[in-house]
This record gives C-alpha cells, structure tokens and sequence, in this order.
C-alpha cells in the first residue's frame, strides 16, 4: 500500500484559496450591494472594537449603523480605529440651502459638520449630494411655530393644526431633505412646549430610525425630554454661537463652546451660515485639531453617549 503523500506547504495554500469562496458565501450571501456593503462595515467595526477595545475614533463610527437600508442614506465612512480625544465638538450649521453662496461656503468647512437644510430650499437634491461627498451629516431644519409673531416659513408644524396634518408636512418635508439621518427645530419655541403635538413627531422620526436634536429655542422646549420617553435617540443644544451677528459676541460663544467641552469631554453648538460665523469658524477649525478638540457628527456623538453608557 503506497505511503500517504506527504503534505507540503504548497496544498496548505490551496486548502486556504479553497476556503475563502465557502467563508465570503456564508458572509456575504447574495443581497443587495447596500446590504453586503453594511456587512462589511459591521465586521470592520468589529474588529477593530476587538483589536482597539474603547478606543474608536469619533468620527470613526458609521452612520450605516444607525441609518435604515433605504435609498438615499449613504454610509460617510469606514471605520478607522484611532483614539478618541478626550475633547469632541459636534458643530451644527442651521438655515442651510437658502443662500446658496454661504450655504456652498459652510460645505467646504473642514469637517465632519451636521448640516441641517431647510425643506423649502431650491435644488436640496444636489446640495445635499455635495454636503454629504464633503463628509459631511445631512439632517432635516423642521419648521415648527415660535412664540411671537416670527413667521418660521411655508408647511410648519403648528400646535393648533391636527396630528395628520402635522405628521403630512413631516413626511412631505423629509422628502425634500435626501439623505437626512436626523431632524432638529426650527424656531419652535410654542411648538417645543407642547407635549401632546411633539409625542406622534417624535414617533414618526424614531419609526424611521432617524435621531432628533432639540435646538432648546425655549427654555420650556419638552423635546428632548419627550424623545427620551418615547426611546427615540436625542441629543440637546449646548451653546448658541451667533444669537448676535458681532464677531466679537461670536468669538465669546466659541470660547464658551470651548470651555464647555473641557469641562465635560463633548458640546454640541448651532451655528448658522452668516458671514461674521462662517469666518470664525474658519479660523476655529484651522487650529482645533492640533489645540485637543475634534469634530465629530451628531451621530458620532449619540454613539459615543451609548458607548459611555454600557461602561
């Protein structure tokens, strides 16, 4: 009887190549390219959370994972294992889409920002598609009824309206916004006090997986609160950076936004795309990394809260 042939290196090597087409078929079974794409970003972020355990960089965390499979939402990146810093600002530019000279301006800001667009600006399909390839987060600026005689624009959420009225502008207004992975107040300040109207919003926009961010344009705002109660992932403003359109007013905000993210590790800050903001922030982001703090999304930042909150 022949001796067994002795294994050599050579079919080691074969059995490997054979192996791999039976492990990418469990993997990534035939699917849509979106789902074999989130796939793969879900065993990259796995892997790297196994080799960097806590160690993610915030503006590392895939937006694929909080987004639903639906056209229009696009992952903005892979992730990258790096250390997060100990400072991380998540900057917030509101108003977008209307003057489309600072609009374009504000996309061309080092990022990642959160840019929240109007839903009756013109051409938000192509100016959504620019922010979102300047890596940046595209949220929905929902129209909501202010106290006062503030006239917040065309199809606002009203108290006074029906909640089917309410939740129709909703759907309309998200339409118009491709690619929103998130929704914030614009004005609002009577509409944010109202539980009983905010409860089927804030339903609607956790059905659809998307975040809300209460702006906090009332000190009464129930928003953020509301949201919370009803599981849908929220965040709140911390500092307003140009309530005054005076550079120097602006540059005491962003010195309170510095302060705050010292003091506790992240801030969220609004902004909107005026000249007076627009220049100071390009001198801000100009020196930010190498002074401690880094940009991050909104959605790194409710990624990184639920990271902190499993520790």
């Amino acid at each position: 009887m022949p001796s067994p042939r002795p294994r050599t290196k050579r079919s080691g090597a074969r059995r490997s190549r054979a192996l791999w087409p039976r492990l990418r078929r469990r993997l990534f079974p035939a699917a849509p390219l979106s789902k074999r794409l989130r796939r793969l970003g879900s065993l990259l972020l796995l892997g790297a959370l196994l080799a960097y355990p806590g160690a993610l960089a915030a503006d590392a965390v895939l937006v694929a994972l909080l987004v639903p499979e639906e056209p229009g939402y696009t992952p903005a990146s892979l992730p990258v294992p790096r250390p997060v810093p100990q400072m991380t600002v998540a900057l917030v530019i509101d108003d977008m889409g209307l003057d489309r000279r600072r609009s374009a301006r504000t996309v061309r800001l080092p990022g990642p920002l959160t840019l929240a667009y109007l839903p009756y600006a013109q051409d938000l399909a192509g100016q959504t598609r620019a922010a979102r390839a300047a890596g940046h987060e595209v949220i929905l600026h929902m129209p909501m009824e202010p106290l006062g005689a503030h006239d917040p624009g065309p199809s606002a959420l009203r108290a006074t309206l029906s909640e089917e009225e309410n939740l129709s502008r909703l759907r309309a207004a998200l339409a118009a916004v491709p690619g929103a992975v998130g929704v914030n107040n614009h004005m609002g300040s009577r509409f944010t006090e109202n539980a009983a109207a905010l409860g089927p919003i804030l339903a609607e926009i956790g059905a659809r997986g998307l975040y809300f961010l209460d702006s906090r344009t009332s000190p009464r705002s129930l928003a953020y609160t509301t949201a919370r109660e009803l599981g849908v992932p929220a965040l709140g403003r911390d500092v307003f950076l140009d309530d005054s359109n005076d550079p120097d007013a602006i540059t005491t905000q962003i010195a309170a936004m510095e302060a705050r993210a010292r003091r506790t590790g992240s801030v969220i800050a609004i902004g909107h795309p005026r000249e007076a903001t627009l220049e100071a922030l390009e001198a801000w982001l100009a020196t930010a990394e190498r002074r401690g703090f880094r940009t991050i999304p909104l959605s790194g930042r409710l990624l990184l809260s639920r990271a902190a909150q499993r520790q």
